[in-house]
This record gives structure tokens, C-alpha cells and sequence, in this order.
């Protein structure tokens, strides 16, 4: 430990990087990592046994491509290094060879600050093709001694939030753009925590890799990056974070939002978006099956439980909510009952978008089901998979990426012949133009020529993302999948709002970061999987949507989704959840049918959010920051405004007696009270409060009615 700040030095056969806040030690023979040290409170990142026994794990790896299938290699010693220190920063580069391979690590770390830059450079003199690059990989992290007491956060979809990573199952791997909608993981317990990053502006596609290392009692984390360097090539990565802080994962997803917000553009919405308290949605193919003429009597449906905006899945041709030719389905209507559907909802003051699938393709078609022979308009060109196969995502070894095997996914009767193929549909290549310009084309039919507000997208940032070793697609990496996907959305919602300013694109479905900055809104299903687990179709086994919601809380998110099992009380509980978060939400037209109970809890839900509406509209969704007391019982969380505060809140007690809320004011900037207000269903009340010393305490009184939501609004003096 020196005092100097900062400081590279050499002691032994160690190398010390570090500054006033965090120290990294590597060993100057092998190369290898030996201690990760947060130097605010003196807490050890690495187990020592571990280091012992391995000699320091190292900081790399490469996977080279032989004869299509791939080999790892990792460096052997360390070849040479060189550092450099001034009033600004210390940096050491750590140089390796591996199979002819040169790689040179660099690490810079600031005089001020818990952050350190980690950079990794590739001259490939291999006679192999290097098609990933995992940097940084660290080995054999833990928070202090004890292991049981770390949580892994990391964003799988919507968040997850993973109690003692090291004995609890989880899936290691979640890839960036799709399972991982962010590019970062935080490792942390009460005291201290370690957050890991990649701050790629070209948004490579990245697996996010955790795993545990059981019988040290310690974690695997890395990122891996899909790039390609052909022998006798080079390939200079963009910047990597290693940071520490003091326990709170909140801490790294501020570090996070920071970055991409000193790049990413900003999504701009329609006002009518802005202003949606959520969507009604109806596969109209699902029972009770509707056709085009039913549409504005789906749209009342929406109005009884107070939304204007439908959402409308099943709707082109095929047999089920999701095939991947979008052309009307005739056998559900005639074009014009389709056009007036439409029309007579935007009369109403209404709003509605239909359903498109992404990423994949039917290798049937141009062949369909023998219900629609002579169905179909002469001038109207069925997509061929002849042409289609050209744009598919392709592996190392050739093979294509297929969707649901076909056992799993049984065609019903009167379907044609299945050509062979094993899978139900292909995942396309988005970097390649004649994909992209296939949806692009369909988006524009159904807002230009039908007059839909807009599309929603499915599966692209819910899935996992998809390398693709097809470079007649023109991308440069294998890869490119997110790259892909922000061109086509970047054009969509060019030409959308060309022709509308009411044009909506999205959702999508699930959460990403970057395609954020194009897409309207986000369907994430995070509450549900909270509550519903498996029977709502969870991705993530800890489920914790505050992650994405916090890092993000700009970005719309809807939340809910189909229930076929679920409960009315379950489904009560996913509506309290989104409520609480400040999303908007998801309900089922079928499942609003089948139960008045739910359809009428759903409508007091909307009629209490919009009775908050002036508050949430512009609000910024902080978690439980600051949020110090609440009983058993109670869910709170807490949003900044320009008005004040606003605290949502979810009363799940028998006996709803008053209690007391306290905040921490110092987290924020509001000094002075003018006001507090609680709002619930029934009434809206003044309640008492008192300020000491920076900490508000607000008298909350007991709800007199059976709705367990409600709000308060703390009102700043200005």
C-alpha cells in the first residue's frame, strides 16, 4: 500500500497499480491477477487460497477457430510490461504472447475517483482465426471472507438479483444485446462491492459471464467479446471498467447510466405514449377468436378499464399469434373492415399497434396452410425461403440457428409438408440489409397504407443475441447482431415519423439499453416473473425489474403479460407491482373478460395513476434511495420530480393502521417542505411531517378502504 496518488511500483515480484481508492496487484513473472483491493475500507476482492493455489488467474483468454469449431487459450507468462504515472493517472501495459498471438493489456487508473480503464489490444500472428476475446476475466472474487452474504446484480432482461451467487444456481452466461440488455454486473455485500463493465460505443455483442468457483467459495466474472481477427490482423477494443465501492449495486448503475448517457440519444416518444397508462391486449386468434370487425369492440374493452391504446397480436396470415408473414390474414376480415377497425378506434380518441416477430423466418414458406388456396391477393408476393436462407445467421461450422424444434412446436392439421427441417422458424442475420428491409417494409404498410400508430416488436432484446459467421452480410464482426438492430429501428423510426407525429415504435420486448435510444417503449415482464415465476414465462430465476427501471428511468416500460394459470389474486399482485414502479400496464383482453374482479381492480389501478399522473409524468424512478423506515408489510418506492418527491406505495397488512414514513432528504436536493399529500383511491389528505437534521418524517394515516395502493407527494418550498 502506498501513499502516493497515484501510483505503479514494483515491489518484489509484484506490480502495484492502485490510487487512493482502489489497488489492483499482478504477479510481474505470470501475469496473473493477485489481489483486487478496495482501499476505502480495506476489503479484499480475491480469496487467497485461491491466488495460492493457481498463482493469480489470468486477465484473458482467446478463442481461436480451427477447422469450424473453436479451442481456448490462455496466457502461459507474462512477456514484458511498462508503466507510466503523472498528476493525472497511473497506467501499466502487461504484454503476452498466446499461440503467436501478441496481446497487450492496459490499465489505467485516475488520481481521482473508484474507477480503473482497462483496454486490451490483438496482433493476431497465429495462423489461426481468433473469433472471441474474453477481457477483463477475473477469478476467484469475493466480497471479504464471507461468501454468503454476496448478491450478483446483473441485467438479465428487466434485473435479477442473484443472493449468494457462489451456492445459488443460476445461469452463467446472459448475452449482450438480448438475455443481457446491459453491458455491466455488480458483485457486493453490506461493506464493499465490485463493479464490471464494458463501455463499448460499437455495442459488440457481449456474454456477461458469471460462475461460481465452489470449492474456493468464490465467483467467475468476465465479459467476452464476439469479434473477429483473422490471422495477421489487429483489433484494439474499446474501454472496460473495474470499479469498487461501498455496498450498494445502485452505486454501479449510476456509473453505468453516466457513461451512456454521454452518448446514447435520447428516446423521444409521442405525447399520446407519454400519456398511456397502459394497453389492452388481444390475439385474435386465441379464444374467443375475433376478426377484423371486432376491433373497436376490443377497444371498449380497453375504455371500460380506462385505457385508450390496444395492442393486437395473431392478426396476419398463419395460425397463431406470432407467424412471420405480416400480410392481413383474409380469413379474418376483408382489408377495408381492417382500415375501418382502425379508424373508428382513432375516432374515439384511441390508439393501436400490431404484432411483428424480429428475428426469425419460416422455412415453409412460400408454401402456407391449404386454408388460405385462393385466398390469397394475386398481387400480393409471399416471402420465399429461397430467397430468405441467404439472410440467416450462420455458425462457425455452417449450420443455420433454428427456433422451437419442431416436437415442441406441433403444426396444426391441414399444414404442409415440412421440407426437413427440424425447427419451426430461423433466426435472421440483422446486419443483413434484405432482413432488415423486410420488416422495414411490412412496419411501413401497416402505418402508411393501414393508418396503425405504429408495430411492436417482439423477441429482439428478450432472446439471446446471435453471432453470425456469414460475412456476405456485410458486417464486419460476427458480432454485429445489436448493430443490426439500431440501423433498422434508426430507420423505422425515421420514416414513422415522417409520416406521423402520433407514430410509435415498440415496445420491443424486453429492455435494451441501446435500442432504447430508437424504440418508444419496453415490454420487459419483470413484475410478472416476480410473482409468477414460471407461469409467466420468467427469464431470470431472481427476478428484480428495479435494476433496468433504475439504470433507465427514462425509458417506458409496460409490464404484466398473459396468465393462463395464474390466479386473480396473483394477477392483483403483478398489477400492485407495476403500480409501485411506475411502469404501465399489460392486461390480457381475455383474461379482463373472464374475470369482472380483475377488470374492475385493473380500472381503480389506472384511475389512481392518473390521479398521480402530474407527479409521475416527468418523475425519475429512485428506488428506495433515501427511503429509511417502512413496517412489515408495506412496499415503498421513492421518485424525484421537479415538484418534490413521490413515494408509491403498496399496503399489504391485514389491519391497515397509520404508521410513520422517514426519507433521508440528504440524498436529494430538497431542503425545505412545503407540503405532504397522501392519495389514495377514495380521498387525497394533508399529512403531518417534521424535518430534522435532514431526515423527513411523515405521519402516514391508516387506509380506510380495502385498495392496498396509494401515494404521497412531497411538495419542495422553491
Amino acid at each position: 500500500m502506498f501513499s502516493e496518488d497515484p501510483y505503479v511500483k514494483i515491489s518484489g515480484d509484484r506490480i502495484i497499480l492502485g490510487n487512493r481508492n482502489l489497488e489492483f496487484i499482478f504477479d510481474s513473472d505470470g501475469g496473473g491477477i493477485m489481489e483486487i483491493l478496495n482501499m476505502q475500507t480495506n476489503l479484499q476482492y480475491l480469496v487467497h487460497e485461491y491466488v495460492e493455489a493457481t498463482g493469480g488467474g489470468p486477465i484473458f483468454s482467446l478463442t481461436f477457430l480451427e477447422e469450424k469449431s473453436t479451442f481456448n487459450a490462455y496466457p502461459l507468462r507474462l512477456e514484458g510490461f511498462r508503466f507510466n504515472k503523472d498528476w493525472k493517472e497511473a497506467s501499466l501495459a502487461l504484454k503476452y504472447y498466446v499461440r503467436g498471438a501478441e496481446v497487450t493489456c492496459q490499465i489505467r487508473i485516475p488520481r481521482e475517483g473508484e474507477l480503473s480503464y482497462w483496454r486490451i489490444s490483438i496482433e493476431n500472428g497465429s495462423g489461426l482465426d481468433i473469433v472471441e476475446v474474453t477481457f477483463p476475466l477475473l477469478l476467484g472474487l469475493r466480497i471479504g471472507r464471507n461468501h454468503e452474504d454476496d448478491t450478483l446484480v446483473r441485467p438479465n432482461r428487466y434485473g435479477e438479483k442473484i443472493p449468494n451467487p457462489v451456492e445459488n444456481p443460476f445461469r452463467p452466461v446472459i448475452r449482450y444485446l438480448g438475455s443481457a440488455s446491459m453491458m455491466w454486473m455488480d458483485l457486493y455485500d453490506q461493506v464493499g462491492g465490485l463493479y464490471l463493465a464494458s463501455y463499448d460505443r460499437s455495442l459488440i455483442m457481449t456474454d456477461l459471464e458469471a460462475s461460481s468457483i465452489s470449492n474456493f467459495k468464490a465467483l467467475k466474472m468476465s465479459l467476452k467479446k464476439y469479434v473477429y481477427i483473422p490471422s495477421g490482423r489487429s483489433w484494439r477494443s474499446e474501454l472496460y471498467v473495474v470499479g469498487v465501492h461501498l455496498g450498494d449495486w445502485h452505486w454501479a448503475a449510476d456509473q453505468y447510466r453516466r457513461w451512456a448517457e454521454s452518448w446514447m440519444e435520447k428516446p423521444d416518444p409521442p405525447k399520446w405514449l407519454l400519456e398511456s397508462d397502459g394497453f389492452l391486449e388481444k390475439n385474435l386468434k386465441e379464444e374467443p377468436r375475433l376478426s377484423f370487425k371486432d376491433l373497436p369492440a376490443i377497444y371498449e374493452r380497453a375504455e371500460e378499464i380506462s385505457l385508450n391504446y390496444i395492442v393486437i397480436s395473431g392478426q396476419m396470415v398463419g395460425e397463431g399469434c406470432c407467424d412471420r408473414f405480416y400480410y392481413p390474414d383474409p380469413l379474418l376480415g376483408s382489408m377495408d373492415d381492417l382500415k375501418r377497425g382502425i379508424e373508428e378506434i382513432h375516432r374515439r380518441g384511441g390508439h393501436i399497434t400490431f404484432y411483428m416477430n424480429g428475428q426469425a423466418f419460416d422455412p415453409r414458406y412460400p408454401r402456407l396452410p391449404e386454408k388460405y388456396d385462393g385466398k390469397m391477393p394475386e398481387d400480393i408476393q409471399i416471402p420465399s425461403w429461397e430467397e430468405f436462407k441467404e439472410y440467416a445467421v450462420t455458425r462457425y461450422d455452417g449450420s443455420l440457428v433454428g427456433q422451437y424444434p419442431i416436437e415442441e412446436y406441433p403444426f396444426s392439421e391441414g399444414r404442409r409438408e415440412q421440407f426437413g427441417y427440424p425447427y419451426r422458424f430461423y433466426i435472421m442475420c440483422p446486419s443483413c440489409k434484405g432482413w432488415r428491409d423486410y420488416l422495414k417494409d411490412w412496419f411501413l404498410r401497416y402505418v402508411r397504407d393501414y393508418r396503425a400508430d405504429g408495430v411492436m416488436i417482439d423477441q429482439i432484446a428478450a432472446d439471446d443475441a446471435k453471432y453470425c459467421f456469414n460475412f456476405r452480410h456485410g458486417h464486419e464482426h460476427h458480432g454485429c447482431w445489436t448493430q443490426g438492430y439500431c440501423q433498422m429501428l434508426k430507420e423505422m423510426l425515421h420514416e414513422g415519423k415522417r409520416l406521423s407525429a402520433d407514430f410509435c415504435l415498440g415496445w420491443i420486448e424486453g429492455f435494451g439499453d441501446a435500442y432504447g435510444q430508437y424504440a418508444h417503449s419496453h415490454l420487459t415482464h419483470g413484475v410478472q416473473a416476480l410473482f409468477a415465476g414460471e407461469k409467466g414465462g420468467s427469464w431470470a430465476q431472481y427476478p428484480h425489474p428495479e435494476v433496468c427501471r433504475y439504470t433507465f428511468p427514462e425509458y417506458i416500460t409496460f409490464d404484466g403479460g398473459a396468465l393462463s394459470n395464474g390466479s386473480v389474486e396473483m394477477r392483483k399482485s403483478i398489477i400492485n407491482g407495476i403500480f409501485l414502479l411506475g411502469s404501465r400496464f399489460n392486461v390480457y383482453y381475455d383474461e379482463i373478460l373472464a374475470s369482472n374482479e380483475y377488470a374492475e381492480y385493473v380500472k381503480c389501478a389506472v384511475r389512481l395513476r392518473r390521479k398521480i399522473k402530474p407527479w409521475l409524468r416527468n418523475a425519475i424512478f429512485r428506488d428506495t434511495i433515501g427511503l429509511v423506515k417502512t413496517p412489515n408489510g408495506v412496499s415503498a418506492k421513492i421518485f424525484i420530480s421537479e415538484h418534490g418527491i413521490l413515494v408509491t406505495l403498496d399496503d399489504e397488512r391485514e389491519e391497515k393502521k397509520s404508521f410513520t414514513l422517514q426519507i433521508n432528504l440528504n440524498e436529494y436536493s430538497f431542503r425545505e417542505i412545503e407540503e405532504v399529500t397522501q392519495h389514495t383511491l377514495e380521498s387525497t389528505r394533508r399529512l403531518r411531517f417534521h424535518l430534522d437534521d435532514g431526515y423527513l418524517t411523515i405521519h402516514v394515516e391508516g387506509l380506510n378502504e380495502p385498495f392496498p395502493l396509494s401515494a404521497i407527494t412531497v411538495k419542495a418550498k422553491n
